[in-house]
Parts: structure tokens; sequence; C-alpha cells
């Protein structure tokens, strides 16, 4: 278990130098990045973002119930042990 565990935790240590790899790649290619401010994510989340009600009938149909819903993004925005940093 303990070999495995650290296995995990040198494959993620890899992803940082990764990511920057692939992305200073692509932007040889001419590829640019964005990233959202905080006013245009709340601009995208106010037009579709899962918190709308047009969206409960899903959420209902893919949990079983709003309450079951309330549950899995509760644990969808916890911090697990696991992280990687977006570098």
């Amino acid at each position: 278990m303990w070999g495995s565990q650290m296995t995990g935790h040198m494959n993620l240590a890899k992803v940082p130098s990764a990511r920057s790899y692939a992305m200073s790649e692509l932007a040889k290619s001419g590829v640019q990045f964005h990233s959202l401010s905080d006013d245009q994510l709340a601009e995208w989340k106010a037009a579709g973002g899962y918190q709308r009600s047009e969206w409960d009938t899903f959420k209902k149909e893919l949990a079983g119930s709003m309450a079951n819903f309330a549950k899995l993004e509760e644990a969808a925005n916890t911090q697990g042990q696991y992280y990687v940093h977006d570098a």
C-alpha cells in the first residue's frame, strides 16, 4: 500500500512540469491561453451554470434528489488529500 501511495504522489509531482512543457510547445505553435477573470466566470455561471433552476430536473435524475445532489456538490468542493499545483 505504501508503494502504491508513493507512486501516486510521484506521478502527481510530474504534472506541473509536463503541463508547462505542453503549454510552451503549444505557445510556440501560436496557441494563446486565456484565464477567465472572476467577473467573466460569474457571467458564465449566471448564463448557464449548474446552479440555475432549469438544471434541477437533470440533478434529480442523476443524483436521485436535490438533497443527494447537494451532498455530491459538497463532496466535489472538498479538497482531497491529493493536490496538483496549477502552474
